[in-house]
């Protein structure tokens, strides 16, 4: 979710003609992401880049939140309810995240290591994953998903139709 709101809010600074700011802000988040990463893989190998990688990307959330709030963009944001949005959002992520972790534990407790249990894990693992993100979306009545999946329905009965 931090890198669809990175999008957002440099798109907000940019239409309010603010690029240095992006500039600056990116380029402490590099310096903030190879700290973190370079900390990360020494505490905990390939998930601890990676968690240091999604840490920067907060960092970087926050510190372009901080200039929109700055410019009062924030007003806008609260009118569109896109923070309610974002909660959704993240809540479907950590629903996903969960679900992959739980596949993952279940086949490696059935399927000894190896390339097979890699296989199943990922066989299986990414479609209950998709599955269950967009599921959750639709669930929570994420405007985005609820308008997709209407859409869809649509494009799907006009092919019917032919």
């Amino acid at each position: 979710p931090a890198y669809a709101w990175i999008s957002f809010a440099t798109r907000a600074l940019h239409a309010q003609k603010k690029m240095q700011e992006t500039l600056r802000v990116s380029l402490i988040t590099l310096g903030v992401n190879a700290f973190f990463c370079l900390v990360g893989m020494i505490w905990g190998g390939i998930l601890g880049l990676t968690l240091g990688n999604v840490l920067a990307a907060w960092v970087q959330l926050i510190c372009l939140h901080l200039l929109l709030r700055l410019s009062k963009v924030t007003a806008a944001f609260k009118r569109t309810q896109l923070l309610l949005e974002f909660l959704k959002i993240s809540a479907a992520a950590a629903l996903m995240g969960a679900s992959c972790l739980g596949v993952a534990s279940l086949v490696s407790s059935l399927v000894p290591a190896g390339k097979a249990q890699s296989m199943i894990t990922i066989s299986v693992g990414i479609p209950v994953a998709v599955v269950l993100y967009f599921s959750s979306l639709h669930w929570f009545r994420q405007r985005d998903a609820v308008n997709g999946w209407a859409h869809f329905r649509v494009k799907l009965g006009t092919l019917g139709q032919k």
